[in-house]
C-alpha cells in the first residue's frame, strides 16, 4: 500500500511538471503578450488526487526492545578451607586384669583303704616292694626277699615263745605296710608296743632263736592278736 501511494505522488509530480512546461511555452509564443521581466513565477498549487478514503500508510514506529544487559553477578568461588583431620591418638584403655580369687577347695578327707592280711602282702610282692623299707624292733626289712622270709616263718597257730615272736613280727610287718598304703594309723600305739617288745627280745629276723620270759611270750600273743584284727579290718585294738 505504501508503494502505491509513492507511485501516485510520483505521477502527480510528473503531471504537474508537464503542465508547467506547457504553460511556459504558450507564453513564449504569444507575441502580444508583454512579458514583465520582473514578474515572478508564482507556483500554482496543483491539488493532488488523494484517494478516498485515504490510504493508511503504516509508519515504522521503533519498539523499545529491552536488551538484556548482562549483570556482573559475583560468583561464589569456594575457598579451600583446610579441614582439620583428626589424628588417631591411641587411648590407653585399661585392661581388666582378673583378680585371682582364691577358691576354697575343700580338702577331701582321705578314706582309709582296706587293710590287707600278711598272707595278701606275701603273695603281692610288687606292692610290698613299693612300701619298703620298714623296721621291726630295729631289724631292717629292705627287700621282698626279707619280707617273704618273715611271712613264711610265721606260725600263728602255736603259742610257743619262738612261734609267738615269729607271728608277732609277721603281723607287725603287715600292719606297717597297710599304714604306708594309706590305711588308718589307729593301731599306732599297738605298733609302738610291738616294736619295743621285739627290740627287748633281741629280734634278729626270721632265722633267729628266741628265749622269752613268760611275760614276754604273753605280751607277744596279745599284741599279735590285736595286729591280726587290724590287718583283717576287724578293729584297731
Amino acid at each position: 500500500m505504501r508503494r502505491d501511494a509513492l507511485l501516485i505522488l510520483v505521477l502527480a509530480a510528473i503531471v504537474a511538471a508537464i503542465l508547467a512546461v506547457s504553460g511556459f511555452a504558450s507564453v513564449g509564443t504569444d507575441s502580444s503578450t508583454t512579458v514583465d521581466p520582473t514578474a515572478t513565477d508564482t507556483p500554482t498549487n496543483t491539488p493532488t488526487d488523494t484517494p478516498f478514503p485515504p490510504t493508511d500508510t503504516p509508519t515504522n514506529t521503533p519498539t523499545n526492545t529491552a536488551t538484556a544487559t548482562p549483570t556482573d553477578t559475583p560468583t561464589n568461588t569456594p575457598t579451600s578451607t583446610p579441614t582439620s583431620t583428626p589424628t588417631n591418638t591411641p587411648t590407653n584403655t585399661p585392661t581388666s586384669t582378673p583378680t585371682n580369687t582364691p577358691t576354697n577347695t575343700p580338702t577331701p578327707t582321705p578314706i582309709p583303704l582296706p587293710r590287707q592280711s600278711f598272707g595278701w602282702w606275701k603273695t603281692h610282692t610288687q606292692q610290698t616292694a613299693a612300701r619298703l623299707p620298714v623296721t621291726l624292733g630295729g631289724f631292717p626289712v629292705t627287700t621282698t626277699s626279707d619280707a617273704t622270709a618273715i611271712f613264711n616263718k610265721a606260725n600263728c597257730s602255736s603259742s610257743s615263745a619262738q612261734n609267738a615272736f615269729g607271728c608277732l613280727a609277721a603281723q607287725l610287718l603287715a600292719a606297717k605296710l597297710n599304714i604306708k598304703n594309706g590305711s588308718s594309723n589307729c593301731i599306732q600305739s599297738t605298733v609302738n608296743a610291738a616294736d619295743a617288745l621285739l627290740a627287748a627280745g633281741g629280734y634278729a629276723g626270721p632265722n633267729g632263736s628266741y628265749n622269752l620270759t613268760s611275760s614276754q611270750r604273753s605280751s607277744a600273743i596279745t599284741l599279735k592278736t590285736a595286729l591280726d584284727r587290724y590287718n583283717n579290718n576287724q578293729g584297731c585294738q
